[in-house]
């Protein structure tokens, strides 16, 4: 299979009633690239995607491009997409085989062409025991699997994805990140995946599309958006975001708290921001905080932290060492870990 490159052109979206779910966006995912819309509900992520399936068409002005082609006005059964919904929607009368050979023997496949590529799928999705079986006498996860397979088998070179992993539970979802994306890059195939899932996005995606409000607020690799946020919504998006403020003076950040070393900072006022993890508690040097209340969760613990003036700091230390309110320790920063951003606030 050979990924297709999909372009979108100033593609918006404005219903009847005057509503914008999407202000016009460009966009590029080259051929075997898996891109991740992500964003809180109403964002327009399912709105971008409906438009490349072809459920939806962009207000007029956009194009949705498919290797150069025009796929604007097609409908979704021309378009050459395959699709994973949340429901999977698969078949449960038929085998995992039937199943995933279903799209195939609609296109005419011929039977020994067919059976090949169906035996290829199950191997990928490492369903070939249950090849057999029918849908309804399988876990969740390996449902998953079988709607994925289906959605492969007649190579198109475009795959969407509409949250699948929703439906299922925490730890499953956690497995499955992994073989979603090593089955999508088996295959060669291009990728379009949605979810609001932000440890789910960062996991599956070789680029994220942070969405908000119907706009891209950053496009970037998962690293990119999760250290170096472009605005203040991208940052608190993944999470908690620890802001400290002081002042360097070659190289030693001072603050009423203690003094830590940062080599290569500019002199002057300045504030850092950085995530939880890069706060390490009960370092040899840094700075004294007191712990206002330690949050146990079996490998880490959340540590809140305040300062002499106030300040706070969320910190994860590992679980094995407890702590307790009252509690006075040691915080440094990990150079590393601070954000570069252009939010103007951090």
């Amino acid at each position: 299979m050979s990924g297709k490159q999909l372009t979108l052109e100033a593609c918006g979206k404005t219903y009847p009633d005057g509503t914008r779910a999407l202000t016009p966006v460009d966009l590029t995912v080259a051929a075997g690239e898996i891109v991740v819309l992500l964003g809180p509900s109403g964002c327009g992520k399912t709105t971008l995607l409906r438009m490349v399936a072809g459920l939806d068409r962009p207000d007029p002005g956009g194009r949705v491009m498919l290797d150069g082609r025009d796929v604007t006005t097609l409908p979704i059964e021309k378009r050459g997409v395959g699709m994973v919904f949340q429901s999977y929607a698969l078949f449960p009368h038929m085998s995992v085989a039937g199943n995933i050979g279903y799209g195939l023997r609609v296109q005419g496949w011929p039977k020994a062409k067919r059976k090949a590529r169906v035996d290829e799928m199950l191997a990928t999705a490492r369903l070939e025991e249950f090849a057999g079986r029918r849908v309804d006498q399988l876990s969740g996860g390996q449902r998953q699997r079988v709607a994925l397979a289906r959605a492969l088998a007649p190579g198109s070179g475009m795959i969407l994805l509409d949250e699948p992993l929703t439906a299922l539970d925490a730890g499953l979802r956690e497995g499955l990140r992994a073989e979603i994306a090593a089955m999508i890059h088996a295959q060669g195939a291009t990728a379009l995946y949605v979810t609001h899932d932000q440890a789910e996005a960062l996991t599956l995606g070789d680029r994220l599309v942070v969405m908000d409000k119907g706009r891209i607020a950053q496009v970037g690799t998962p690293r990119e958006v999760y250290y170096a946020p472009q605005s203040d919504y991208v940052a608190g998006f993944f999470g908690h975001v620890n802001r400290l403020s002081g002042t360097v003076e070659n190289g030693v950040f001072t603050t009423a708290a203690g003094t830590l070393a940062l080599p290569g900072r500019p002199n002057g006022e300045t504030t850092l921001a950085f995530r939880p993890e890069a706060a390490v508690v009960g370092a040899a040097n840094g700075l004294t905080f007191t712990v206002k209340a330690a949050l146990f969760e079996g490998p880490r613990q959340r540590v809140d932290l305040a300062g002499p003036e106030g300040e706070h700091l969320v910190a994860f230390a590992p679980g094995i060492r407890p702590y307790a309110p009252g509690d006075q320790v040691t915080v440094s920063v990990d150079p590393d870990g601070l954000l570069a951003t252009g939010a103007s606030a951090i």
